[in-house]
């Protein structure tokens, strides 16, 4: 399959939107920019340079070590961005 959802709800609700599949990178970045975007969103407000917790889940379908990646790569990108969200982890 080429196409994966972004954004599945916990309980089962219906993604955000379907995509083409991307790299971590890529899917990284869409998302902790749509989450985290000055101004907040309809589900979480935070501003540029606020302290923030971060948390991967996973519903299953993602193995332990793309989870993994995909932690590693929103850590990355997360610390990188100068005016992006501060996390509390260290």
């Amino acid at each position: 399959a080429d196409e994966m959802e972004v954004g599945l709800g916990i309980h089962g609700e219906p993604g955000r939107e379907k995509k083409k599949v991307a790299g971590a990178r890529a899917v990284v970045k869409e998302v902790v920019d749509t989450i985290a975007r000055s101004g907040g969103n309809e589900y979480f407000a935070c501003e540029r340079g606020e302290e923030v917790a971060l948390m991967v889940n996973n519903l299953g379908a993602v193995t332990p070590i793309e989870l993994s990646l995909l932690a590693h790569k929103a850590l990355e990108y997360c610390r990188a961005a100068e005016d992006g969200p501060k996390l509390c982890v260290k």
